[in-house]
């Protein structure tokens, strides 16, 4: 699709959205909408039109990032309408169609020309490239898994309570979140999990708006995986209220074929016997990739980079099966209370030595308001405390939490997503380094809203200006 058609049917949509304003009644509510919904359907054609006249693809990037936020605030404003019964949803839904459409090309669009940032080319080059053709397969078709990112764990609904709020139906689950924070990368993520019959359908929309493709998602008839918990003053202690775990108890992964060979795969939360599952699919697959039609695996070919998260209670009930995983991931992550009593040791320097120990190379122990903690293993010699087995990250300092659920998971999945953008098979030091630096970065977004809330609207020139100020904060 050229870029002028793109154009016709942004300033169609700003059209169609002046009519609805007209149709609002004309109460505090209706005024109120028209004034949000004519804001931001006139920002997306103006915006696009703006990043058409970009000076250099970073340029570009950030202006289509403005519209991907505006469009998507369209969407909103016209589901919000509907659901509030304003007006008649007949009536809106070609139109809500539409900004569907057009999110879905601004996302696929950002994503290629992030990919393409390295190779310099005239502005009109960049735009005939980074805008896919109007033939394109649809957000939920799965590209090219060699530049992916796999993401397999739960996916929950969240019921949460902090001092100040309260909600329901919010999307939950370590995949989830970790699935949205890895977009951010510009790398295709893939989502493999479960759902049950009762599972809202907004939050596999939102994901798919992202570019995180949900074809591994299973449905079950069953109720979908399900948590309530509340949070207490200092917003880092919680009280579980109830644990659903309706479709997860009889849960076997099962990855699609495609996805099999992804170069990064992230172990979300999840019970290790699932872990386990999910490693063994990718290992068989990437070990006959050279060879489709051979039984016997390939040694040259390399696994994938894995990166498992847990916690306590498989600690103490899947204590063996937990064990087994460590000894095939490559990067564990662990946070520090669940890392003193796995480790046995009060010590987290002593912590993340014995966890290495136990076989990962790489180990993460998370900090939560306070950061985290990288221990690599030295490539000859026992394990020492120096400038290539350790580092401490501190975390991006918040005046208020609004609700810290997923933060965790949130910085795995940009922690992933950062390992993929280098573009590299295997990962450094530096690289790791790095890599947690973005996670503390995006998790402190997390924190600023209920359940995914504040990371859905994200821009980019946000993660940057954020990672800019995290390093005039740190440095000394």
């Amino acid at each position: 699709m050229l870029p002028q058609e793109i154009q016709e049917r942004t300033l169609v949509i700003a059209l169609r959205i002046f009519e609805v304003v007209d149709a609002l009644p004309a109460t505090e509510k209706g005024r109120n909408l028209s004034s949000q919904i004519c804001s931001a359907g006139t920002s997306v054609a103006a915006n696009y039109r703006a990043a058409c006249r970009a000076k250099g693809r970073n340029e570009f990037i950030y202006k289509l990032g403005i519209v991907e936020e505006e469009a998507d605030e369209v969407i909103f404003w016209l589901e919000l309408i509907i659901r509030a019964q304003i007006l008649p949803e007949p009536r809106l839904k070609p139109l809500l169609q539409e900004a569907n459409e057009i999110l879905s090309i601004i996302v696929a669009s950002i994503r290629t020309a992030k990919r393409n940032r390295e190779q310099e080319s005239p502005i009109c080059s960049l735009l005939q490239s980074a805008i896919p053709n109007s033939s394109m397969s649809s957000p939920s078709t799965i590209p090219n898994p060699q530049s992916a990112i796999l993401v397999v764990g739960t996916i929950a609904i969240d019921h949460v309570k902090t001092p100040q709020a309260e909600a329901e139906n919010l999307l939950g689950g370590s995949a989830s979140y970790a699935a949205l924070a890895a977009s951010y990368s510009g790398c295709p993520v893939h989502l493999v999990g479960i759902i049950g019959h009762d599972f809202p359908p907004q939050h596999l929309e939102m994901l798919q708006r992202h570019g995180v493709t949900v074809d591994g998602i299973e449905r079950s008839e069953g109720a979908s995986f399900s948590w309530s918990g509340e949070y207490h003053e200092n917003m880092n202690d919680r009280t579980t209220h109830q644990v659903s775990v309706n479709v997860l108890q009889d849960w076997q992964v099962n990855i699609p074929d495609a996805l099999r060979t992804s170069p990064i795969v992230v172990l979300a939360n999840m019970a290790p016997e699932n872990q386990m599952q999910a490693i063994e699919q990718c290992e068989a697959s990437t070990l006959r990739s050279s060879n489709p039609q051979s039984p016997i695996p390939d040694p040259q070919s390399s696994c994938p980079f894995f990166i498992a998260d847990t916690m306590d209670i498989w600690i103490h009930i899947a204590n063996e099966r937990l064990h087994d995983v460590l000894k095939r991931v490559d990067l564990f992550v662990i946070n520090e209370g669940e890392a003193r009593e796995f480790a046995g040791t009060s010590n987290l320097i002593l912590a993340g030595q014995r966890l290495l120990e136990k076989g990962p190379r790489n180990v993460v122990i998370k900090l939560g308001e306070f950061g985290a903690m990288l221990f690599s293993s030295p490539s000859e010699g026992p394990w020492t405390l120096s400038e290539t087995t350790f580092f401490r990250c501190a975390a991006f300092p918040l005046t208020e939490v609004a609700d810290p659920t997923g933060a965790g998971d949130s910085f795995l999945g940009a922690l992933a997503g950062h390992l993929a953008a280098t573009g590299k098979s295997s990962f450094d030091f530096p690289d790791l380094r790095g890599a947690i630096v973005q996670g503390a970065v995006v998790a402190s977004f997390t924190c600023e809203a209920f359940s995914t809330l504040r990371i859905e609207g994200l821009m980019p020139a946000e993660i940057d200006q954020r990672l800019e100020n995290f390093k005039l904060l740190t440095h000394w």
